[in-house]
């Protein structure tokens, strides 16, 4: 890419804790036709997607409207504590938000990362971004942490900017769940054999149902189950271990054809009979 560093009314570029240049009108830069050829002519395709889920403790805090205050949230993040390789570096991130508030476009979202990189989630005073339904979650994205450690504290701000009443009911902040994507810089897998020794074969099939939810685990837009490490689901003489770095889709089974470790590297779930 080519940074646009010359933009003289343009105050929003930052370095990330990767050392790359980021703006929030440019992003990484406007793209260098030609370098972008060139380089594809001997491009190396990255690793495998690899995907760090860390989740939040209850926190059921109120929010108050336009009042000075400020709310913050973090999540320690160890991905090699969950087997993942020590060169894990982030692509994006996402944040999954829960909480009950009558206009969520009232509110300024900030995401510090471990490097120190602060990402704006929403700018607040967005009248278009109402309340939430039912039991959704707001997802919100940022790609301003590409290419660091993501080890370590990452910080959620919320802050309320609009001083109005709509609303008898009180907004409230429950908890939040991050997920970060990315790669191993040196092409490590995320998962091996020898990783995953406890892994015996399975033996019996089985199918998650959203019908049935998973105390402690959240199940999001997608249809997916993100859950805390640890999770035991038991359905007769089979229990489904659900871990933090594995999304659980509601409508896949699992036959007696797959390896649990296969299932691991696979996105699944680590089965056990």
């Amino acid at each position: 890419s080519t940074n646009v560093e010359d933009d003289v009314d343009d105050n929003t570029q930052t370095t990330n804790g990767a050392g790359i240049w980021h703006s929030n009108w440019y992003g990484f830069g406007i793209v260098n036709a030609m370098g972008a050829v060139e380089a594809a002519m001997n491009w190396k395709p990255f690793a495998e997607e690899l995907q760090a889920i860390g989740i939040s403790n209850e926190e059921n805090k109120e929010l108050s409207d336009n009042d000075g205050n400020q709310f913050t949230s973090t999540i320690n993040m160890d991905p090699t504590g969950d087997n993942y390789p020590d060169d894990f570096v982030a692509e994006s991130t996402v944040v999954l938000l829960d909480l009950s508030h009558y206009n969520r476009g009232d509110l300024e979202i900030e995401l510090e990362s471990p490097s120190g990189t602060i990402s704006m989630l929403h700018p607040g005073k967005r009248p278009e971004n109402n309340e939430l339904e039912g039991e959704e979650r707001w997802n919100l994205m940022t790609v301003k942490n590409w290419g660091e450690n993501p080890t370590g504290t990452w910080k959620l701000t919320v802050r309320d900017l609009v001083d109005r009443v709509d609303s008898a009911d009180k907004n409230i902040f429950r908890n939040w769940q991050m997920i970060v994507y990315g790669h191993s810089a040196s092409g490590k897998d995320g998962f091996s054999v020898d990783d995953n020794t406890d892994d015996g074969p399975l033996i019996s099939a089985f199918c998650l149902n959203p019908s049935a939810p998973i105390a402690g685990c959240a199940l999001d837009k997608n249809g997916d189950f993100t859950c805390p490490l640890g999770v035991t689901y038991t359905v007769g003489d089979l229990s489904l271990i659900l871990d933090a770095k594995l999304k659980c889709p509601n409508d896949l089974i699992i036959s007696e054809k797959i390896e649990a470790t296969e299932a691991s590297q696979m996105g699944y779930c680590d089965c056990h009979g």
